[in-house]
């Protein structure tokens, strides 16, 4: 339950503004951004490797599509037994994630 209200107010507090502001170039702002989607990225598959439940997940991101394509992958991923799968599953999908969103503004 804490994963899941964690992630809710990440995702609730982030803005996803691709326009550079006079202070940011486009690579900060691209950096900003995709680190943005990696933070969520990291709770979500935290909440998957803690089995929960995909729905309340869904229902917290109030049809946010990126965050439900991310949240998609996140359970089509296996589900690990240890501590350590679960932390290295974890670290791979926030980089994957990251790596997708730097490869498609970039």
């Amino acid at each position: 339950m804490k994963t899941l209200i964690a992630t809710s107010i990440l995702i609730a507090g982030l803005s996803f503004n691709l326009a550079a502001t006079e202070t940011e170039t486009k690579a900060s702002s691209i950096q900003r951004i995709c680190t943005s989607y990696s933070e969520i990225a990291t709770s979500i598959m935290e909440a998957r490797q803690l089995n929960a439940s995909i729905v309340n997940i869904i229902k917290a991101v109030d049809g946010e599509t990126a965050i439900i394509e991310i949240i998609k992958k996140a359970y089509s991923q296996p589900l690990y037994s240890t501590d350590e799968y679960k932390k290295s599953a974890v670290v791979s999908f926030s980089n994957d994630i990251f790596l997708a969103c730097y490869n498609t503004y970039a």
